[in-house]
């Protein structure tokens, strides 16, 4: 009998370039430059189209044109043309320069334009070497090597029908669907309770972050803690409930019960606080300060009509960013994290259950982001980073 699974039955260039109006053009380049290299790490042979866009991706997401001029001279070579066939002519003048020995006039320097006054980035030493003004403008030249490449593939799409997903992204997905299956089992309310009844909570954190060759020493258990505040009295639920809708309910379950928390506390430090009803409003403040300040400084008119409106449930602390429960719009009920996702526009979870099923089942996911919780090993004077949750 023949088994057909999801990325045959739809193949997964189908689904990569379906993701170009939620994801960024360089994040879609990087992944298909992961399949590329995966089907020749499993024993696969590339076609034309998947030897060219695998030349296009090493060139564009290099760490420096000199780390690959000579090891990848045909690479870049294939992505001057490439360029120059796309109409990325400046792009195509640069790299053919390159493969000559020819850089970019220097030397570098940067600024940048705050409350607007022009204010100088200074860099490092390193910045100003041979090379260092051609990575800068490819960097920032407005030309997409990325755009073009994904224009590439659309239009040679069956060229690229036997590409298989990446095992991270498919690990991924396979994550998603366990947390949406915990969270469809049991209510926000009720996964908070397995939480804060948990008596023999530890995290397990690892010196990397990313990788799968760690060894025990690479690892340590650390115990942790979870404390719950008061509950709110039924008027003041009552209130929030019609002040925020249905998009809040599951969420003010929880509050009914726990008016805040402090999760994976670990030697007097908190990981993560879900955040007392007083504090929402300073919360919500700070983060439409910082939208307007930083994220859409240069259009504050940008911001989501959703944006304000949201309640700033969680914070990790040491984050500017905080964790949102979308109460409006086409996002109501899910959960976004301020500035990356809401600039994004792309929730991150879809119902505060599954924010709290994550708490169970993707560590890095909630508690990792962004990096501000580590364990610090005084022996060996390193970091610790949390990977996993074991109760």
């Amino acid at each position: 009998m023949l088994f057909l699974n999801e990325f045959f039955v739809t193949p997964y260039i189908d689904n990569l370039l379906a993701q170009r109006k939620q994801r960024s053009a360089a994040e879609l380049a990087w992944e298909l430059r992961a399949a590329l290299q995966q089907k020749l790490a499993r024993g696969g042979t590339l076609n034309a189209a998947e030897t060219l866009a695998l030349q296009v991706c090493t060139v564009a997401h290099c760490d420096g044109i000199q780390s690959i001029l000579k090891s990848k001279r045909k690479s870049v070579q294939a992505a001057a043309d490439f360029a120059h066939v796309r109409g990325l002519a400046e792009t195509a003048k640069i790299l053919a320069n390159a493969l000559n020995g020819e850089p970019v006039s220097g030397p570098v320097s940067m600024s940048a334009n705050i409350r607007g006054e022009d204010v100088p980035i200074p860099l490092s030493p390193e910045l100003n070497d041979k090379w260092a003004a051609t990575d800068l403008t490819l960097s920032l030249i407005d030309e997409s090597m990325d755009e073009a490449l994904l224009d590439y593939i659309a239009e040679q799409r069956t060229e690229f029908a036997r590409i298989e997903a990446p095992a991270e992204v498919v690990a991924k997905k396979e994550l998603k669907s366990r947390i949406a299956e915990l969270a469809s089992k049991n209510t926000a309310h009720e996964l908070v309770r397995e939480l804060l009844a948990h008596r023999s909570a530890r995290i397990r954190a690892c010196i990397s972050n990313d990788g799968n060759t760690l060894d025990a020493s690479d690892c340590l258990e650390i115990p942790v803690a979870h404390r719950a505040g008061q509950a709110l009295s039924a008027k003041q639920v009552e209130l929030l409930r019609q002040q925020h809708g249905a998009a809040a309910h599951a969420l003010l379950d929880i509050y009914a019960a726990f008016n805040g928390a402090e999760f994976f506390v670990a030697q007097n430090e908190v990981g993560f606080v879900l955040l007392p009803v007083e504090h929402w409003k300073e919360s919500i403040d700070h983060i439409m300060l910082w939208a307007r300040d930083v994220d859409y400084q240069d259009d504050s008119g940008e911001i989501p009509d959703y944006h304000a409106h949201a309640i700033p449930f969680g914070h990790i602390p040491g984050d500017a960013r905080y964790w949102l429960l979308i109460t409006r719009g086409k996002h109501a009920g899910k959960v976004m994290l301020s500035g990356d996702d809401v600039f994004e526009d792309l929730p991150r979870y879809d119902s505060i259950g599954e924010f709290f099923a994550a708490f169970i089942l993707n560590i890095p996911g909630v508690l990792g982001s962004g990096g501000y919780v580590s364990y610090h090993h005084a022996e060996r004077d390193v970091l610790f980073y949390p990977r996993e949750y074991l109760f």
